[in-house]
């Protein structure tokens, strides 16, 4: 899910499975470019500028974080967007070890 302001200088994106998220062709939902691949998702976000991009995560179940640690990846790598993680302590303390230098 995507939430942003309206200048998209603020971006937040909860439970990121995006590319690897097999509901698309399931419930028949043609996959947006920008959800299609990593780079895809990077050049999106990229494109938009934004001053923060907050990558948010509700709980540790596979639905919830299939494609969130590369999703961080991309935002760093591609669209050289700082992104900045949201999670429970208790999931935060557990995952940061995964996570890139810069989300940390």
């Amino acid at each position: 899910m995507e939430l942003a302001t309206p200048d998209y200088k603020q971006i937040a994106y909860a439970d990121a499975w995006f590319w690897n998220n097999a509901g698309w062709s399931r419930f028949n939902v043609q996959k947006p470019p920008e959800y299609a691949t990593r780079e895809g998702f990077a050049q999106y976000v990229a494109a938009k500028k934004p001053d923060a991009v907050f990558v948010l995560l509700t709980h540790d179940h596979g639905d919830h974080i299939g494609d969130y640690f590369e999703s961080l990846k991309a935002l760093a790598d591609g669209a050289r967007a700082r992104a900045r993680i949201g999670a429970a302590a208790d999931i935060a303390a557990r995952i940061t070890r995964f996570l890139p230098a810069t989300a940390r």
